[in-house]
Formats: C-alpha cells, structure tokens, sequence
C-alpha cells in the first residue's frame, strides 16, 4: 500500500460532497476519498480504527468486483483518506434514471441483474464479507451488464465493523438481534440476504418493504405484506414466504434464486403510472 501526501495530489474535479467525506477525481484518473474532520474524530471515539483498514486492504479472493483501494492518504502526518481505481460504468442510481418506460417494464432484465448480485454475494458471504451498505446504490457500479462495488470501508470484512448500514433497510435497531448480528456488532450474512430480496422490490417495482410496519399516510392503517402483494398482484407462495422469513427472527433468510424464472414465466410487468410530483413509476405484475 502507497502512502501519498495530500499536498501532493492533483485534483482533476470534485464529485461529490456528503456529510461524512469529500470525492475527488485526480489527474491521473483514480478517485480520492478524503473523511470529514468530524467522521474522523467519531470514528477515533469508538476505536474504528479506518487507517489500518486501508493499510491493510487487499483484492479478496474469488470477490473481483469489490475495488480495492491502492494509496493512503495523509495531511502532515495524519491519515486523512485513500485512493482507488476509477469504477468503470454508471452508479446503480443513474443507471435507473436512465431506463426507457419499455425497460421499466422488461422483468427478465430485472431478474438477470438481481441474479448477477446474488452471484456476487454469494461469493463475498463465503469469504466473510458482508455488505451492510448494499442498499446505497450509488456505491454499485454498472458497466456492460456486471457490477462493481465501491466503498470498501463501508465493506464488513471478517469481523471489522462498520458505522452504519442502508437507510432502506428500515429502522437499524430492528438488527440488534441473533439472526442479524453477533457479538461486538458484527453483522451476519443473513443481512445481505435481506437486502437483496429489498432491492429487488425497490429496483423491480418501486416498492420498498422497509415500510412494512409503518403507517400509510394516506389510509392511516399499519402497511402489511398481504397489502404489498395484493396492490403489486403477486400470487407465487414461494416467493411470497421468502419476504416473509425477512421479518421473522426465528426463519433463516433465503436467496430468490431459481424462484425468480418462475416468475418471468408466469407474470409480466407494466407500468401502470407514475406518482404525481416524482419520478416514480407505478408498477403491476400481471398474470400471463
């Protein structure tokens, strides 16, 4: 691992700014992340020690996709950030943006890009790796139909914490239990499986079920599953239980898998409108 003089780095443009770092592209093509002086301070108080996971952060095995950093980066002396390859492609954000209201409707491509994610966790959760962060799809990379995942700090490798997980993931205290967690707030696999089947559902038809629980501001009633399925009109039981073992603490999470060719089988996507003031379409299986 290089060690790099942030003095010394020459700043192409800045990419983005968020409350915990800033983003830079360099001349020389490569990304530089630079921690806010809070995240820094934070981070210190409860002894997550982010320099020497960049020092030591190497390419996991059979897990390509997550990209690496390559340099450390200090100011007089005190770690500050690091580099990394530039990740080839769109975010996963901008990629969604992008799609044509006949894309929208194309479920085999939702499946084909679900099922290449399932791959790749699959891969990582069998060398200890989590992604507790998943859901922040601006941390995905697409480019020629693969994926390619950014962020390695916000990474759970082994048993190195991380600070926070996925907003879309709903309210975080519901995983501070046996099944999403073990000791010293180290998350399980059993997250990543969640946050697959949740990004299918907010990728595929615009529904997020960390809002199951919640109260619809419309109706004023608690949001259920059985609602979710009925206004979607989805009918395969089995998927329909793999969603379901997502909220049951005593139910191993599942993968969608081989299920999912079921459904380009049986059902096709539309969309049936679009939200007022948003740009978020309405979507409805249809039995073929």
């Amino acid at each position: 691992m290089k060690k790099l003089e942030l003095g010394d780095i020459k700043i192409k443009r800045g990419l983005e700014k968020t409350d915990n770092c800033y983003i830079f592209e360099m001349d020389n093509g490569e990304i530089l992340k630079v921690y806010d002086d809070n995240l820094l301070f934070i981070l210190d108080l409860i002894d997550l020690d982010i320099e020497k996971r960049i020092l030591d952060s190497k390419e996991i095995n059979n897990v390509k996709e997550i990209i690496v950093p390559n340099g450390a980066v200090y100011n007089n002396n005190s770690f500050v950030g690091y580099t990394m390859p530039k990740a080839k492609g769109v975010d996963y954000n901008e990629k969604e943006r992008s799609l044509s209201l006949e894309d929208r409707e194309n479920l085999k491509q939702y499946v084909f890009w679900h099922l290449k994610l399932e791959d790749i966790i699959r891969r990582a959760n069998k060398e200890n790796v989590v992604f507790p962060d998943l859901l922040t799809c601006d941390n995905i990379f697409f480019h020629d139909n693969n994926f390619s995942f950014i962020d390695y700090d916000g990474i759970q490798i082994n048993d190195n914490k991380v600070l926070s997980i996925s907003s879309s993931l709903g309210n975080p205290a519901q995983y501070y239990n046996k099944k999403y967690m073990k000791e010293m707030e180290i998350f399980t696999d059993e997250l990543d499986k969640k946050s697959l089947i949740v990004l299918f559902f907010l990728t595929a038809f615009n529904i997020n079920l960390a809002n199951v629980g919640e109260i619809n501001p419309y109706t004023g009633e608690v949001i259920t599953l059985d609602q979710i399925f009925q206004i979607l009109g989805l009918e395969d039981y089995d998927i329909m239980n793999k969603v379901w073992k997502l909220f049951s603490l005593k139910d191993k999470n599942e993968f969608l898998d081989k299920d999912l060719y079921r459904l380009i089988d049986n059902y096709d996507l539309r969309v049936i409108g679009k939200v007022s003031g948003s740009d978020c379409y309405v979507k409805k299986l249809f039995k073929k």
